[in-house]
Parts: structure tokens; C-alpha cells; sequence
């Protein structure tokens, strides 16, 4: 009769082995179970929450839009596409439902203790006049609700950071299905311009090469956006006597509001309006708003990189504070 512990034996071995993974099946079965269980719990709330998503972001844009819908998506792009290229911007009227437009105007309208609101003198590239003469410069007053006031659950965030409305306004912007980034930013990465009664912005263009905003209330009087297009063929390279020709009657670019330069238009950007603007080419400003009722507007900032923030001097320049 062999050891028990000779390990030498083969027929031992076999049998202790088989003796040993008989008491074991159970354990491992179970094991096994718990594990796919799990992953099948997490697949499910992961569905459900895309699930959830889906609906509610279907729910906040216009059935006419399906962005949800690839086909329908890339669709719609080409075409934006078009017109932004040709025109330097693309409006999507009725881009949210009127309800939900009210609903969030109404949030807004409740936060409006933390408006910051900044203003200063400054010429068309936004630098302060007084380092600058060669061009046109007026004056600017607008406030701003930060991002970290927006609740993650905000209709404005979940659109955000929807992954079909970041893969349509690639293909708009960039012209090909490669994704946006949201900023990195609890600061300014989704934000609200507010403009109250004798705010405006003077002409100017972007510091970005393009801007992603909605129109969510109107005011009562004034607020319009007037841009003139394909002013700007490079960046600050350009010389000022070249740019200066290029911009129509620049002499009237003042702060009045009226009469408006040669070339000028007046967007459509009534509530609900999705706007995505190619702000670096194109000189644009708002007009003085009148009245109490205020011009909100989401400003949403991407980036083709990820890990994008906005500088310590634009946080400090719209919210107030870098941290």
C-alpha cells in the first residue's frame, strides 16, 4: 500500500486529484456564477443607463434632429458642413423642444446670484485697447454663470457630454467623425452668458477657432448677433493694414449700434437655436439688450485634444476666479 503522501505514485495523484476537484466543483461552479452575474449586472445597468440617456436627450431635442440615428446624424452634418464652410456658421432652429427650453431658462433664471459679471474696453481681438490702438475698440459688459453651478443631471450637461452630439459637431466642424473633448474645466467648460439690461459685446473675434452655443431666452429688446463673414483668412499674422482692408467701413465699427457696417447680417437666433459659429474668421458682436428680462445663452467648449482647460486669464476674465 502506497503513503498517502507519495506523490510519486501516478495512480495516487489521480485519485487525489480527482478526490480534490470533486470537493472543489461547487465552489468553482458558484464562483463562476457570481462572476458572470456580475458582469451581466454591470452590462445592464450600463445599457440601462445608455438606455436612460437616450431617452431623456430624445426628449430634450427636437424629433427633427435624430441624433441618435447615425445615418440621420451624418446626414444632417454633411449639410451643416456646407453652410459652415460657405458662410462661416450653422444655425439649427427648434434644436431644443420649447418645453424644455423654458425649463431650463426658468433654473437659470434662479441662479442668477452667481452671475459674474466682467466688463472692459478692448479692440477687435479682445486685447484691452490701451495695449492696442491700430484697431477698432469699444466696450463690453456681460456676465457669465460657471460651470460648477450646473448640476451634472442638467439637460445643458447630459447634451454636453452626450457622445452623438459631440460625433455630429466633429463632423460639422472638422469635417470628419473624430471626437470632441469636453474641456477639462469645472470652471468653463459649459457656461451661461447672461447679458441684463445695457450689456452688450463690442466686435470682435474668438480666441477659438469655433464656438458651440443655444439660445435660451430672448430678451425683451435688443441682444441681436450681427457678424460679418470671412474677414479673417489667418490668425493674428494677418498685417493690420491687410485685415483693416478687409473689414467693410472699419471706421464704423463703433459702439453704437446702429447704423451697422457694410456686410453685416442678423442671425436667426431665436430660443431653442443651435448655433455652431466659426468665431475666429468671422467679426461679430451682440447688441445692447433692453429691458429686465435677460439673454441667456449655454456656451459649450470643446476641443479635438482631451485634457483641454481654458487659461487663468480667461477664467479669471469671465468667472472671476482659476480655481
Amino acid at each position: 500500500t502506497p503513503s498517502r503522501f507519495d506523490f510519486h505514485n501516478t495512480e495516487f495523484v489521480k485519485r487525489s486529484w480527482a478526490s480534490l476537484m470533486a470537493m472543489a466543483r461547487p465552489w468553482i461552479v458558484t464562483s463562476i456564477v457570481l462572476v458572470q452575474l456580475s458582469w451581466c449586472s454591470l452590462s445592464l445597468d450600463s445599457c440601462q443607463d445608455t438606455l436612460m440617456k437616450e431617452n431623456y436627450i430624445n426628449d430634450i431635442v427636437n424629433p427633427q434632429y435624430k441624433l441618435s440615428e447615425e445615418s440621420s446624424r451624418e446626414l444632417l452634418a454633411s449639410e451643416c458642413r456646407q453652410q459652415f464652410l460657405n458662410e462661416g456658421w450653422c444655425l439649427l432652429p427648434n434644436f431644443l423642444q420649447q418645453k424644455n427650453v423654458k425649463a431650463m431658462a426658468n433654473e437659470l433664471n434662479k441662479k442668477l446670484d452667481h452671475v459674474f459679471q466682467t466688463g472692459w474696453r478692448h479692440d477687435i481681438f479682445l486685447d484691452n485697447a490701451e495695449e492696442n490702438a491700430t484697431f477698432p475698440a469699444g466696450y463690453t459688459s456681460v456676465g457669465s454663470i460657471a460651470n460648477d453651478y450646473l448640476s451634472h443631471d442638467n439637460p445643458l450637461m447630459l447634451l454636453y457630454n452626450y457622445t452623438p452630439f459631440r460625433d455630429f459637431l466633429s463632423r460639422v466642424i472638422l469635417g470628419e467623425p473624430r471626437l470632441l473633448y469636453p474641456l477639462e474645466d469645472h470652471i468653463g467648460a459649459c457656461t451661461v452668458n447672461v447679458y441684463k439690461g445695457g450689456d452688450n459685446h463690442f466686435w470682435h473675434f474668438d480666441e477659438s477657432p469655433f464656438s458651440v452655443t443655444l439660445m435660451l431666452q430672448t430678451p425683451e429688446q435688443g441682444g441681436e448677433f450681427e457678424a460679418i463673414s470671412s474677414v479673417r483668412t489667418g490668425i493674428r499674422e494677418v498685417s493690420p493694414a491687410s485685415l483693416l482692408g478687409n473689414i467693410p467701413s472699419t471706421t464704423r465699427l463703433t459702439e453704437k449700434d446702429d447704423p451697422a457696417p457694410p456686410g453685416t447680417q442678423t442671425l436667426p437666433f431665436d430660443v431653442g437655436t443651435l448655433s455652431v459659429f466659426a468665431g475666429r474668421e468671422t467679426l461679430h458682436r451682440v447688441k445692447k439688450v433692453v429691458g429686465t428680462r435677460r439673454r441667456l445663452v449655454a456656451v459649450m467648449c470643446f476641443s479635438d485634444k482631451p485634457g483641454v482647460r481654458n487659461s487663468e486669464e480667461t477664467r479669471l476674465r469671465f468667472w472671476g476666479r482659476a480655481k
